[in-house]
């Protein structure tokens, strides 16, 4: 039985589904007092917004009420990027045959493997202007 009951817990464990948190849900009723507490308030409904939390709150209210909301949202997006992937000598020179103006700008009149040859596939590939940056 506690054997069972073990190898029940570490399979479920295991095979648990992650869950996510939903940021902007019912964001859009902007009650401070619902957003501070997690929209944990349906045992005790924030005035008229209790009609969205529980409708019986309404019966709390003492009378006409007039309910204006202003909500305003600041969003950034931001990314990071760290070194560029690099390829081969070879994969550069494919790179370096494709590309026209490449080969306008950094002709090549040394022979294969050759420095000059090297630096003007270099040259071709360049650098990435995001590398390391944010």
């Amino acid at each position: 039985m506690k054997k069972t009951f073990i190898v029940s817990l570490v399979l479920g464990s295991l095979l648990a589904a992650p869950s996510y948190g939903q940021l902007l849900n019912n964001i859009s009723l902007g009650n401070p007092k619902a957003l501070a507490l997690g929209n944990a308030v349906t045992a005790d409904p924030p005035g008229i917004d209790s009609i969205h939390f529980n409708p019986a709150g309404l019966a709390l209210l003492k009378e006409r009420q007039f309910n204006l909301k202003l909500l305003v949202g600041h969003v950034e997006l931001s990314s990071e990027f760290g070194e560029p992937i690099v390829p081969t000598t070879q994969g550069k020179r494919d790179y370096y045959s494709l590309n026209a103006i490449c080969q306008g700008k950094y002709p090549i009149t040394d022979p294969v493997g050759s420095p000059q040859e090297i630096n003007a596939i270099d040259q071709c590939w360049g650098v990435a202007p995001v590398a390391n940056g944010s």
